[in-house]
């Protein structure tokens, strides 16, 4: 090719090129603006401690709840059933308008929608909600044929009163109880099984002690005593009833034993609840003490932070440690003087 021949370039359009790189920027900072803000709402709408507005929104929604939830139980009174206007059915609209509105907010705010779906608080604000429309979309009346139906929709409806506890999701008292109670869940387990086996080994006994003064009346099929009263004690399950008052040491009084041999199985129901209550709750006594310790703890070297910003969290750490460690050497030595060697126990330092 010759050197003086030239090439021609086709015209670029620079101009395009710019506008669009321009329109891409644009678009991008839109969408991150638009991200910021469905974050901030969803704070808002969530946790009530990240802004003031926050806050107020959510006082403003436990205001709701505690008016909603009177309402209801101001409801069940049966001179207000035909007054007119019925204002018991506006305020609940307008409550389960607001809670709706902010149930839907939540929900096209969050990030992962079908992890928000299955939070235990969201089940519940949507429990007490979807009632309501159930309700309406089958327009049953209050006092129709469908009374018991609509009860149990009444009773779902008053779980909303957990919706306030969403306001101290993020507080210390609440946070604290929820950790102790998710350590504690072994002896809840422990108290449940001690519990069953407790109720059915006394109730068994109860049952076929009474029958030692009583007889089966083969007309009402029913167990009645020598003074022709009938007997609480019909079945095994009909005793669980007493049984698990005297556990929990309430006695109402509407079920005791007349014979010498209930009275006897009742002696040792008494005795063995107290046994049965001690155990487990000694272990969810020592659990929420643990917790207890460890956020007095976090919350001391959080203040030490606050306080010197130049001070070492690790530092602080190991002191904690090596104190830890002082006192376990203590124990160590105090078992030893107790004749518990280390084919016992063993005890390391830090661990």
């Amino acid at each position: 090719m010759d050197e003086s021949s030239e090439v021609e370039l086709p015209n670029l359009p620079s101009n395009s090129l710019l506008n669009r790189t321009e329109i891409k920027a644009s678009n991008n900072e839109a969408k991150e603006k638009r991200k910021e803000l469905k974050k901030l709402i969803h704070n808002t709408l969530e946790n009530p401690r990240t802004s003031k507005s926050a806050t107020l929104y959510h006082i403003f929604q436990v205001a709701v709840v505690g008016v909603f939830v009177g309402f209801l139980l101001a409801s069940s009174f049966p001179k207000f059933w035909t007054k007119e206007p019925n204002y018991f059915l506006t305020v609940e609209i307008i409550c389960v308008v607001i809670f709706t509105l902010d149930y839907l907010a939540r929900f096209f705010t969050s990030d992962c929608k079908l992890t928000w779906l299955r939070h235990p608080q969201n089940i519940i604000d949507l429990v007490t909600v979807l009632p309501f429309y159930v309700a309406l979309f089958l327009l049953l009346d209050e006092h129709s044929k469908e009374v018991r139906f609509i009860s149990v929709f009444r009773i779902l409806q008053f779980i909303k009163i957990f919706q306030i506890s969403r306001f101290g999701r993020y507080g210390y008292t609440f946070l604290l109880v929820l950790t102790g109670l998710k350590r504690s869940s072994s002896a809840f387990t422990l108290l449940g099984f001690l519990l069953l086996m407790l109720l059915t080994l006394s109730s068994s006994c109860m049952f076929y002690a009474e029958q030692t003064g009583m007889h089966f009346d083969n007309v009402t099929l029913q167990w009645i005593y020598v003074d022709n009263s009938t007997s609480p004690y019909q079945s095994v399950p009909d005793t669980f009833w007493w049984c698990f008052v005297t556990i929990t040491t309430v006695g109402y009084g509407d079920a005791y034993p007349k014979t010498v041999a209930g009275k006897v199985v009742a002696c040792f129901t008494m005795c063995f609840a107290f046994v049965l209550l001690a155990l487990p709750i000694t272990l969810i006594s020592y659990n929420f003490n643990r917790v207890l310790d460890e956020y007095a703890l976090k919350g001391e070297i959080d203040r030490l932070i606050n306080d010197f910003p130049e001070l070492d969290t690790n530092a602080i750490l190991e002191k904690k440690i090596q104190d830890l460690n002082i006192e376990m050497n203590k124990l160590y030595r105090f078992l030893e003087d107790l004749n518990v060697g280390p084919n016992h126990l063993e005890l390391r330092n830090g661990k």
